[in-house]
C-alpha cells in the first residue's frame, strides 16, 4: 500500500489504558492520517499480512483490517508481563515477546500459548522468522538468538558487549540487521560478523523496533523520544 504504520503510545499509559493510536505516514514522510486507528492500549510491535495488520498491546494481539482502518478482533494472552515484539511464519502461526517474562508467546487458530521458556532466554524483544527459526533479540546477555520453530532448540547466532536488542529485519545477502534500542544498527552476515552501520546514540536518538526496504535500502527508524521517523538509505559493497 506504499504506506508506514507507525505505532504511538503515552508511557504513562502503559498499565493497558487504551489510549494509544496509530499513524499512517507515506514513504516520503506526509503524513496521511495521525490517528488512523485509536483506541489501543500502548501498541509495540507489528506485523502485517495480507490486508490484516496485527499490532502487539499490552492485553495481546490487535487484529486491524487495514481497508477499513478498525480493530476486528483482539487476540488476549492470559498473564502477559510486557509483551513487546511481532512475527509470523509461512503457516501463519504469530509469536510474540514478552520481555519481563522472559517467555515466547504462540498464536494459532485464534488462541494463545506458552511456546518457548529458557534459561538462555533473557528478556527477548524483536522477533523474526528466518527460514526454520524464530530470531530473538535477548536484551540481557546482549545476543541474538535463533529457536528452532520445530526443534524448540537454542543457539547464539551473535552477542554483544551492552544494548537493548530491539529491531530485527532481514538484509541482504542473506544478512540480519538488528538495532540496539540506544541508538545503534549493525548488519550480521551469515558467518556471525558484526559491522556497525549507524550510530545515533550521541544525539541521544533512539533507534527503536525499525522497517527496511531491500529493493531501495531504504531504512525507517523511529527515534522514540523526539517524534521524529527519520529515513536513510543504507549503501552495501
Amino acid at each position: 500500500e506504499d504506506a508506514l504504520y507507525v505505532s504511538n503510545y503515552d508511557q504513562g499509559r502503559l498499565s493497558g489504558a487504551s489510549g494509544s493510536y496509530l499513524s499512517r505516514l507515506a514513504a516520503d514522510g506526509r503524513i496521511l492520517d495521525q490517528k488512523w486507528v485509536s483506541g489501543l492500549a500502548a501498541p509495540t510491535g507489528m506485523i502485517i499480512h495480507d490486508d490484516r495488520l496485527y499490532v502487539v498491546e499490552r492485553p495481546g494481539v490487535a487484529v486491524i483490517d487495514t481497508g477499513k482502518g478498525e480493530i476486528i478482533e483482539r487476540i488476549r494472552i492470559s498473564s502477559p508481563g510486557f509483551l513487546n515484539d511481532i512475527a509470523r511464519d509461512p503457516s501463519g502461526r504469530l509469536y510474540i515477546s514478552d520481555s519481563s517474562r522472559g517467555i515466547i508467546w504462540r498464536i494459532e487458530n485464534g488462541s494463545a500459548e506458552k511456546w518457548f521458556e529458557d534459561r538462555h532466554l533473557t528478556a527477548p524483544n524483536g522477533l523474526l522468522v528466518h527460514g526454520e527459526e524464530l530470531l530473538i533479540g535477548s536484551s540481557k546477555d546482549h545476543s541474538l538468538k535463533a529457536v528452532h520453530l520445530e526443534k524448540n532448540t537454542i543457539r547464539t547466532l551473535a552477542r554483544f558487549e551492552s544494548g537493548v536488542m530491539d529491531g530485527i529485519k532481514a538484509g541482504l545477502g542473506g544478512s540480519i540487521l538488528i538495532s540496539h534500542w540506544e541508538g545503534r544498527l549493525f548488519q550480521i552476515t551469515p558467518e556471525g560478523e558484526i559491522t556497525k552501520l549507524l550510530d545515533t546514540s550521541a544525539p541521544g536518538h533512539k533507534i527503536a523496533d525499525f522497517e527496511f526496504l531491500p529493493e531501495s535500502g531504504r531504512l525507517f527508524i523511529p527515534t522514540m523520544d523526539t517524534g521524529v521517523i527519520k529515513s536513510f538509505v543504507l549503501k552495501y559493497r
